[in-house]
């Protein structure tokens, strides 16, 4: 008898069912110089981000103070209606008011124009911490 062997094509075809080692290599170089390049770009911007979270703290606590002044507004005018400008501002702003802190330079002005709107008083105020300011303004 004679034995017959099969040759095995093992050694001699290439495994199609995965990468070679050369395809992995390039593609994990490529993958690295697009995550330097992505780190370069966007790096700066998340170095920097603390600033802008303290300014938007900032903001939100003038904010508050407008708030704040806006409900004492809206309470005096309901509580006197027959009272100007002048007199919330004596009271609120120029005297020692209760929760109005932060509140910086206030300014009343008339409008002047049309019909409609000659003889307004306008307060405007400025609520500032050094870095931002708030303007708002209040009419009666």
């Amino acid at each position: 008898m004679v034995k017959r062997t099969q040759k095995s094509n093992r050694g001699t075809q290439a495994d199609s069912n995965g990468f070679t080692l050369l395809e992995v290599i390039v593609s994990i170089v490529i993958a690295a110089i697009l995550g330097t390049i992505v780190i370069q770009y966007m790096g700066s911007g998340l170095s920097s981000s603390s600033i802008s979270l303290n300014n938007i703290k900032d903001d939100y606590k003038l904010e508050q103070v407008i708030e704040e002044f806006t409900r004492e507004y809206r309470y005096w005018l309901e509580s006197a209606p027959d009272q100007t400008i002048n007199n919330f501002k004596a009271t609120y702003i120029d005297g020692e008011p209760s929760v109005l802190t932060g509140v910086g330079k206030t300014e009343i002005f008339q409008l002047t124009g049309g019909d409609d709107a000659a003889g307004v008083q306008v307060l405007r105020v400025a609520v500032s911490d050094g870095k931002q300011t708030i303007y708002t303004l209040f009419t009666k």
